[in-house]
């Protein structure tokens, strides 16, 4: 009977751990418009922000003043992820299309990089972000 109630706490603290969350805390180091002909750097964002990822997705701040202004929507859908020892790399997109990159070197590095990158409309412009994320 002993045997049996531990292997039922084990399935269920396995079970939860699964399904835990990754919280990061993200510093913004670059934030840029890339156009044709000229680089817009854009100061007037927000210099961090935290996401939490879970297996289906990376969610931000619902409130619009507490992410990114490249973030339209609080959720990116994951589209691939690879966990394994020495590496996490988590791959997603937005409802714009808009990708979103997240890769971290565990053996190597206690911090992860994060990129997003999305079309910034009809004038051919490209969005780019990339944070320096660690987590707590």
């Amino acid at each position: 009977m002993k045997k049996l109630f531990l292997l039922l706490i084990l399935s269920f603290f396995s079970a939860q751990s699964l399904g835990a969350l990754d919280v990061y805390e993200c510093e913004v180091k670059i934030n840029q418009t890339v156009y044709e002909d000229w680089v817009y750097e854009r100061l007037y964002d927000v210099d961090t922000f935290i996401i939490k990822y879970d297996k289906n997705k990376i969610t931000f701040s619902e409130d619009r003043m507490k992410r990114p202004d490249i973030v339209e929507y609080p959720e990116f859908t994951v589209t691939g992820f690879l966990n394994e020892e020495k590496s996490l790399q988590i791959l997603g997109r937005d409802l714009y299309q808009g990708t979103i990159h997240l890769s971290h070197l565990k053996e190597k590095d206690d911090f992860a990089y994060l990129t997003i990158s999305s079309m910034g409309g009809f004038d051919g412009s490209i969005v780019n972000l990339i944070a320096r994320c660690k987590s707590f």
